[in-house]
């Protein structure tokens, strides 16, 4: 199944009103396609390709993207439709070899469109037709105001810019706004032959407002454009009323989907909000802690001060009581040196020798 990338339309995988958006546009091309040698400059997944070869001679269907060139060629077979994958300013076609020329959606991808529509002047014939759509930017700008500008897109138009662009290329430019309109429709469900098929378009009288279109159509040629009448297509599964409920129902849903994020977004961050006041207390208790610990911290160091004053001071007495008792014995030192050196005169002196002699006087020896 080819990927719907939210950009290209794949059958089957759109609502109805994105698929009638797009395939209307291959319907209206069909008023000009009949009988004509037609390409399709950015055919996607080749629906609208399909569409024209219906009534147009031959179409070509081109694209850039492979996966969609092959999708289309595995959905469409006929004779006289072909796929190839191509850019869109580098059509695989000779000069003037196409009558009409169809690019919807396209150009507002492109870097440089110059080029597309200098591609298109080349290949189409002098009496050939090009149909191409486009957003309105100052609808397309107002409807995304919330999710932002396309990614996809390179470049959106306003009615005078896409003109002035479209004018520089082809002599007559014609535009058609496309726009979602509601209805009343009155239709046969019996099936019988009699049941004619709509033959009138009773329109309300209303002006054209550019401001407020969904999409341009540009018809344009080198000679006079086709005259083109108003169109309007009404799909079998145009029940306005019922798309649009179905549609409420989707936004519905989504809402809810929303509701239920937000509500669970707004648990966690209570629960964040919970733990980050628990951390806060932890903190502020961590706090508390590390100044009880200093205080304890500072008193150890009072006391360690107080102790070491208390021993300094016992070793400084320990040291005068050292210091006295050291003078002392130098004292007693000093005097026995000098009772040694009596004692030692004495017994050097004739009067000691002479009593010792004669067995008289104190035996000092």
């Amino acid at each position: 199944m080819l990927e719907f990338t939210g950009e290209r339309v794949v059958p089957g995988r759109v609502n109805a009103d994105l698929w009638n958006e797009h395939l209307s546009r291959y319907l209206f091309a069909t008023r000009v396609a009949r009988d004509k040698q037609v390409i399709d400059l950015g055919c996607g997944a080749g629906y609208g390709t399909a569409e024209l070869a219906r009534t147009a001679k031959s179409v070509l269907g081109i694209d850039l993207a492979t996966d969609a060139v092959e999708w289309a060629r595995s959905q469409y077979g006929s004779e006289n439709i072909r796929f190839e994958q191509a850019s869109c300013d580098n059509a695989p076609v000779p000069d003037r070899s196409q009558d009409v020329a169809v690019s919807f959606e396209v150009i507002e991808h492109l870097e440089q469109p110059e080029k597309l529509l200098a591609e298109v002047r080349r290949i189409l014939s002098p009496e050939g037709v090009f149909i191409v759509s486009t957003p309105n930017i100052d609808y397309y700008a107002e409807t995304r105001d919330e999710t932002g500008p396309n990614p996809y897109h390179h470049h959106e138009f306003s009615f005078d810019e896409f003109r002035e662009t479209l004018g520089r290329y082809f002599a007559h430019v014609t535009i058609y706004t496309q726009n979602h309109v509601p209805a009343v429709a009155f239709q046969s469900i019996n099936g019988s032959s009699n049941s004619a098929p709509i033959v009138r378009m009773q329109k309300a009288a209303t002006e054209t407002d550019l401001t407020s279109a969904n999409f341009f159509i540009a018809v344009c040629s080198q000679i006079e454009s086709p005259t083109i009448s108003s169109f309007f297509y009404l799909p079998s599964t145009g029940n306005v009323l019922r798309e649009r409920e179905k549609h409420i129902s989707e936004l519905e849903k989504y809402l809810e989907r929303e509701k239920e994020e937000h509500a669970k977004a707004v648990a966690q961050y209570e629960k964040l909000e919970k733990e980050l006041d628990a951390a806060n207390e932890w903190a502020k208790s961590l706090d508390a802690d590390v100044v009880r610990a200093r205080e304890v911290i500072a008193h150890m160091e009072n006391e360690g001060i107080a102790e070491q004053q208390k021993v300094a001071g016992i070793l400084t007495a320990r040291d005068a009581e050292f210091e006295e008792r050291t003078q002392w014995a130098l004292s007693l030192k000093s005097e026995l040196e000098q009772q040694t050196h009596r004692v030692n005169a004495v017994l050097e002196s004739r009067w000691y020798k002479l009593g010792k002699k004669f067995n008289f006087g104190p035996d000092i020896g």
